[in-house]
């Protein structure tokens, strides 16, 4: 056998115990993944804040919210005007 074909064959032998030495290695998980029963929070369900219903209530928030989206149209409208901007020469 040539030395290059031992070479070879070393490499596929490393890079095979590599990847079983991987497999078999112990399996973690990430604390984000799993979590114990006990400690799952209790009552994380959404409450509606107590506070007044009333149609003018109603409305004040309705107005509030208006304003709201319209602040993002013009937020919005600027940056497509940015993004439509011609480039300028430059000179030296």
């Amino acid at each position: 056998m040539s030395n290059f074909a031992k070479a070879v064959l070393l490499l596929i032998l490393v890079l095979a115990a590599l990847g079983i030495w991987y497999a078999a290695g112990p399996k973690t998980n990430s604390p984000s993944m799993s979590m114990p029963v006990s400690e799952v929070p209790v009552g994380v369900a959404a409450t509606v804040p107590a506070g007044n219903a009333s149609d003018a209530s109603l409305d004040a928030d309705i107005s509030s919210v208006d304003a709201g989206l319209s602040d993002v149209d013009t937020n919005s409208a600027a940056v497509d005007a940015g993004l439509n901007d011609k480039p300028v020469t430059q000179t030296e």
